[in-house]
């Protein structure tokens, strides 16, 4: 979930890779990066791994979700869907 402020409201998008081997994979990621870059310990890495939230409660929090288990032309048609009505609240929002 990326969580951050635009025009000082909260906003919440969660992009999902729906792939356990790619969770799997950007685990291995996540914890070699906290390793070598950041100097932590694996066991604090898998700690702060661990405390993190599980992605039924990314979701329950997201507003918008992009889901990515298919190839890379349905994700850029997901994105494309979600840019849109982006746009759209957006648009209605200023008028």
């Amino acid at each position: 979930v990326g969580s951050g402020t635009i025009d000082g409201r909260a906003d919440h998008l969660l992009a999902e890779p729906n792939v356990p081997r790619q969770r799997l994979h950007l685990g291995h990621l996540l914890l070699d990066r906290l390793e070598t870059q950041r100097g932590v310990s694996r066991q604090d890495a898998l700690a702060r791994i661990e405390s993190q939230a599980s992605d039924d409660e990314r979701r329950s929090v997201a507003q918008f979700v992009v889901a990515n288990g298919g190839d890379l032309s349905a994700l850029e048609g997901a994105v494309d869907e979600l840019w849109s009505e982006l746009e759209r609240l957006l648009t209605s929002k200023q008028s």
